[in-house]
């Protein structure tokens, strides 16, 4: 759920990675924690990075634009950028 009204922002458009390589590299650099769910454009998994459970304010990297279909290289690099929002 995005709060009403604040939108997610976009940091870092058009790099190559994905969810797993971003979370990991913030994890070691800044700690925190890595949260670990079903992604909501399929059934692989999508890593977040959170600094502090407390505020609740995610982290991950997303692609520029989904696939229509089922692209196993897309789903291991892809052009995205970095979403952070802030939870309830």
């Amino acid at each position: 759920m995005i709060l009403q009204g604040v939108p997610p922002q976009r940091i870092g458009a058009g790099r190559y990675g994905n969810c797993l390589i971003f979370g990991l590299w913030c994890w070691i650099t800044r700690g925190g924690y890595l949260i670990l769910r079903r992604s909501h454009h399929g059934w692989w998994p999508h890593i977040l990075w959170c600094a502090d459970l407390g505020t609740a304010a995610v982290e991950h990297y997303v692609p520029l634009a989904y696939s229509a279909h089922y692209a196993g290289s897309h789903k291991l690099l892809f052009r995205g950028y970095v979403s952070r929002v802030e939870r309830p």
